[in-house]
């Protein structure tokens, strides 16, 4: 099940590193200068890479920012640690990709160092207060422990993060709450929610060009 959120215009790779996270986030959780970083290099290819942005660069960075911080729930290094270089590499991969190649991270495929520099340290079943304190990044809000992401086709209840990176709840090739992968750009589509991009034209999901964490997790 997918919301809204939004993101804004291009940065160079020099520019990403000058303004890359913080050391206070090693050793422990995200920092709120990592945050920061994060939603402007996304809503600043967002919005560069986009014919008709979604939001102002603004408004991308404060829902960002929020989504970002609603998944920070500690700064424990015993929950979750954060490898402040690899979070360099990631926001400077991430700034120097083309908008052609911007569509595959917003359709599931990061570089790898985006999946990489924060890590959960509780095991399955470990009471959690927040998915990135998990090993499996899903604390189940229901439950309160962590479990593991679902795969395709597995059945879900619509939590955020519940399916695997780049899956959303009720995207299963089954109709109802089944984990599944949105459609990439060009594919045949009856609804918005059916395409990565959100947007069906014309039976068509039109280009993949706006990442938005809240409707389908990528990193």
């Amino acid at each position: 099940m997918r919301t809204g959120l939004a993101v804004v215009a291009v940065v160079m790779v020099a520019s990403a590193a000058a303004c890359g996270p913080s050391q206070e986030g090693d050793g422990a959780g995200r920092s709120e200068q990592f945050s920061a970083d994060f939603a402007r290099v996304v809503c600043e290819k967002n919005v560069a890479c986009c014919t008709t942005p979604e939001a102002t660069q603004q408004l991308c960075e404060s829902r960002t920012r929020l989504y970002l911080n609603r998944l920070r729930d500690s700064n424990d290094p015993d929950k979750e640690t954060f490898d402040s270089q690899l979070a360099d590499t990631c926001l400077n991969e991430l700034a120097a990709l083309s908008c052609a190649d911007w569509v595959s991270v917003v359709e599931g495929a990061p570089p790898t160092a985006c999946r990489s520099y924060a890590k959960g340290q509780l095991a399955e079943g470990a009471r959690c207060g927040g998915d990135l304190e998990c090993q499996s990044h899903f604390c189940n809000g229901n439950t309160g422990v962590c479990e593991a992401r679902l795969g395709q086709d597995a059945a879900c209840d619509g939590l955020n993060n519940q399916c695997a990176p780049g899956m959303s709840c009720g995207e299963g090739s089954m109709p109802g709450s089944f984990c599944g992968s949105p459609r990439s750009q060009s594919a045949s589509c009856a609804l918005d929610a059916d395409c990565f991009s959100f947007k069906c034209t014309g039976k068509t999901c039109a280009p993949s060009c706006w990442y938005d964490p809240d409707r389908y997790d990528t990193f």
